[in-house]
């Protein structure tokens, strides 16, 4: 049996040859391909305001600052989650208050925000754990309440939908979506960020490039133009022409990316459910999960887990909790969610290139017990 990863590049048909071309081009940098690439980006989350930047965790950093964080702020953000989720929030001067998470769904529990919040709190950070979408609605209704900006981590939730509409478009202040490598799709590195004001998204055009304005920077002769101002101090975070090439081949590929993962979902949905040792995952109702792998809760997990492995299924924890790495400054906190959670979850392959083989021979070996 051939290895079955966890993670894989998806690269589209005629990349090699698209990418020579603008290799040979010599033109590598500037706006290019990337007003095509919003568009198409806008028409597929069904979102008004989108920009695309140059990697995730750098974008995350952005929108923060534009929440208003910096130093001597705290942000609201679970303790289970990706440290492209919650380093950025260092990077700020900012400090993280790790929230506990329903520890039947992986998601921040909503309530929290109340429990939590202190009095230099800024901003929410939801994350949706591995593309199951969180308590949206509550979120922004708890938050908004408190005064509190929602910044929503969609790095894991491409395609993902609730309520009938996709995530990031569900009116949090900013959304973030990743185009790493092992994401549902890639530009290499890359990421995208809507955002429910039109304002933020013109500033975040000019924060994404050192704060150049996207017109008169230069004059008619392509020379630095001495009107031009630049009144806010930017970021390098701006996306190139290779990966812009990249991702509207990937475009083109997406929704057939997005329903193999929610296939793939749907038969372990049906498959696992009642195997002696294995619970589900609690959605919310009217949402579909983009299943950027397939995460599920059972007993005696590291023995699954090695048996897989043994196997040539390449199972994970995917994520830890983060407030017990020492960059942060914090130790474990009292999560009972968080710690309950992390002893139980696994996630096992879900993406496009599982194969209907591959996911049987999958189940199998579960369902023979470990």
């Amino acid at each position: 049996m051939k290895d079955i990863p966890l993670y894989k590049p998806h690269i589209p048909p005629g990349a090699g040859a698209a990418l020579a071309r603008v290799l040979e081009s010599g033109q590598i940098a500037g706006d290019g391909n990337l007003p095509e690439l919003e568009e198409k980006l806008r028409q597929f989350l069904g979102t008004p305001h989108l920009v695309v930047t140059a990697e995730f965790s750098r974008s995350l950093e952005m929108v923060l600052r534009m929440a208003g964080v910096g130093a001597g702020d705290s942000v609201l953000v679970p303790a289970l989650a990706c440290l492209a989720t919650t380093t950025p929030i260092l990077q700020t001067g900012a400090r993280p208050v790790w929230c506990d998470i329903d520890p039947t769904s992986g998601n921040l529990d909503p309530d929290e925000i109340v429990r939590r919040r202190q009095p230099n709190t800024k901003a929410v950070l939801l994350y949706h754990w591995v593309g199951v979408p969180g308590d949206v609605q509550r979120v922004l209704r708890i938050a908004s309440e408190a005064g509190l900006k929602v910044i929503e981590d969609a790095g894991e939730a491409m395609g993902a939908e609730l309520d009938g509409k996709r995530i990031g478009a569900h009116g949090c202040d900013y959304s973030v979506f990743s185009f790493s490598p092992v994401r549902h799709i890639t530009t290499g590195e890359g990421a995208a960020i809507t955002f429910r004001d039109a304002d933020q998204a013109d500033l975040a055009r000019r924060w994404r490039r050192y704060g150049i304005p996207p017109a008169g920077f230069r004059d008619s002769l392509g020379e630095l133009s001495s009107a031009c101002d630049i009144t806010v101090s930017g970021f390098h975070n701006y996306m190139n022409r290779l990966a812009g090439t990249l991702g509207l081949l990937q475009i083109a590929c997406l929704p057939g990316i997005v329903e193999r993962h929610r296939q793939n979902g749907a038969f372990f949905d049906a498959a696992l459910a009642g195997i002696p040792g294995i619970r589900l995952l609690r959605r919310i109702p009217r949402s579909i999960p983009s299943h950027w792998v397939y995460s599920f809760l059972c007993e005696r997990r590291d023995d699954l887990l090695s048996k897989l492995r043994q196997n040539r299924v390449y199972a994970s924890k995917v994520h830890m909790r983060n407030d017990s790495y020492s960059c942060f400054g914090t130790g474990p906190g009292e999560l009972e969610g968080v710690a309950r959670f992390e002893r139980e979850q696994l996630s096992i392959p879900c993406g496009w290139w599982v194969s209907d083989e591959d996911r049987e021979y999958i189940l199998e070996i579960i369902r023979s017990g470990w």
